[in-house]
């Protein structure tokens, strides 16, 4: 994690936040923020501090493990409940492409 050292005016003492859309809505992390690209998120994803929808350190949401696990029930049901088609019935499935 990088750290960045600045002033800033006010008294000693208060709070600074930082608002996750300044990150998440930026071009120079995140090209072409508004479009629904999962693929941005293979291999090493994005860079450290730049994805944080939960928020982080002490502010971190405190839901964020039921967020988790809400998704991990959402895809074993999707899984184990429903019967799964190829669209295309000759079409190879490439495990590790």
């Amino acid at each position: 994690m990088q750290v960045l050292q600045f002033q800033r005016d006010g008294r000693h003492g208060s709070n600074l936040s930082q608002s996750i859309f300044s990150t998440h809505k930026n071009p120079k992390y995140f090209p072409d923020p508004e479009k629904i690209d999962p693929s941005r998120f293979e291999g090493k994803g994005p860079a450290s501090c730049t994805f944080v929808p939960f928020g982080g350190g002490t502010q971190v949401c405190p839901r964020m493990e039921y967020a988790c696990l809400e998704i991990f029930t959402f895809m074993h049901n999707g899984v184990t409940k429903f019967k799964l088609e190829k669209a295309n019935p000759d079409e190879k499935i490439a495990f590790n492409p």
